[in-house]
């Protein structure tokens, strides 16, 4: 109900003096950095999406419905099963554990280089699944 003008963003406040808006810094850095956390924690989100779908079509290929379900036969009492999943187990860990080392050059303020070729890469270095002989 001050002015007609409309306000650019809520980084600006009011100046009855000035008669117009002024840009609060510090709400303007909060809100920057708002952003950028959403935006790097949907690009990690992205990153881990990719390899889930990756460790899901591996286990698929193998005739599981998904990692998770290769996972489970860690647990059966047939040791060849068990075998397999435990192989399943592992790999998934490995993958974890390659994924994260990856992942942790990456900040909130550098996640603009986390490209896609880099995502590629990345996906492209994961390490392989080795089963037991019997069930390769």
């Amino acid at each position: 109900w001050l002015t007609v003008q409309p306000q650019p963003s809520s980084a600006y406040d009011w100046d009855a003096v000035a008669q117009g808006w002024v840009l609060n810094d510090a709400r303007a850095d909060l809100l920057a950095k708002a952003e950028a956390t959403a935006a790097f924690d949907s690009r990690i989100q992205s990153v881990e999406q990719q390899v889930l779908l990756v460790m899901d079509s591996t286990a698929q290929v193998h005739g599981f419905a998904n990692i998770a379900d290769a996972v489970l036969r860690a647990s059966s009492a047939v040791g060849q099963r068990a075998a397999v999943g435990v192989a399943f187990l592992d790999w998934r860990d490995d993958v974890r554990l390659a994924v994260n080392a990856a992942l942790s050059a990456y900040s909130v303020d550098n996640v603009k280089t986390l490209t896609d070729s880099k995502v590629n890469k990345l996906i492209a270095a994961l390490p392989a699944l080795v089963l037991p002989e019997e069930a390769s």
